[in-house]
């Protein structure tokens, strides 16, 4: 690991792009290779040499690439792909906070001479939803750049964390009261009221739609994660979640059950007996003389955005 970032234990960020400018590079919107950031003894985030969240490829396992945004890049070093555990396979997890469809599919072009993928799965992003491109036709166009004949193909619903009664409501009140004893965030910026909950999650059950559609006309292996965790009531659905986008780790083995379904019938079977399931074990951090210093207000930061 040629870059660590540490810091002393019990260090706050006054907010979240603070936390995240520490692996991520602002200029060009990518992770930043070789990185690890440190709190105290405890690794927090981990970016290995190919600018992917987690450890470095194993020559021995075929690939599974994932491709989205924050939803699936997950919450300091766990998200749910390092859950798959699929017998001779690893997840990659190419995804960066913040990408739409057209950085995704740049992440895959750029990546693609680099690794060979076995399976390249399409998590979708929440920023094609209601703005930036967020119409059927474009959603199509970006389903098919994604296929290729040197690897198979799937495509996720997205995940929600608010339902009906979001829509109906809104979110403001489980904003500032929480729910069932835990922080419930806005989505970044997005407004919390009813009406703007509404255009956002119709835009979610829309692009879901089109997803369902596309692979049953074209054979693509789908992977529905929005069924994943849908209690009827609406609190326990959103206790699942940082906010309306983010699940918590809690669901990480769900929506991770629900794609190793999916995948693993159609994945060929290797003769390796390791599993895929990437979680990172951590090195030993640097010597405290070289740990920095604190220098941000004590606030709470959100493991992801």
């Amino acid at each position: 690991m040629s870059r660590r970032v540490l810091y002393p234990a019990g260090v706050r960020f006054s907010d979240f792009a603070d936390f995240q400018i520490n692996y991520l590079n602002y200029r060009t919107g990518n992770l930043i290779p070789d990185s690890e950031l440190w709190i105290g003894d405890e690794l927090k985030v981990r970016i290995n040499s190919l600018a992917c969240k987690g450890n470095e490829l194993d020559r021995e396992l075929g690939v599974i690439g994932i491709f989205g945004d924050s939803a699936v890049f997950g919450s300091e070093t766990d998200a749910w792909p390092f859950h798959l555990d699929i017998r001779g396979y690893q997840a990659l997890l190419t995804a960066v906070e913040g990408h739409d469809f057209k950085r995704m599919h740049e992440r895959l072009k750029e990546l693609q001479p680099k690794v060979r993928f076995d399976a390249v799965v399409v998590c979708g992003s929440w920023h094609n939803l209601a703005y930036n491109q967020h119409d059927e036709g474009y959603w199509n166009e970006m389903f098919d750049a994604f296929c290729g004949k040197n690897h198979r193909t799937a495509l996720c619903t997205l995940s929600a964390g608010i339902d009906e009664y979001a829509c109906e409501h809104g979110i403001e009140d489980w904003v500032t009261r929480g729910v069932k004893g835990q922080d419930f965030a806005p989505w970044g910026w997005w407004p919390t009221s009813a009406e703007k909950t509404r255009e956002i999650y119709t835009g979610l059950l829309r692009y879901n739609a089109c997803v369902r559609r596309y692979c049953k006309a074209f054979g693509t292996i789908l992977i529905d994660v929005f069924e994943a965790y849908r209690p009827a009531d609406p609190e326990d659905l959103a206790f699942g979640y940082f906010d309306p986008c983010h699940p918590r780790p809690a669901i990480y083995p769900r929506l991770a059950a629900v794609a190793r379904k999916a995948l693993e019938p159609r994945l060929p079977v290797r003769s390796t007996s390791e599993r895929g399931r990437m979680l990172p074990t951590p090195a030993a951090p640097l010597a405290k003389a070289a740990v920095a210093g604190a220098h941000l207000p004590g606030t709470k930061v959100y493991p992801l955005w």
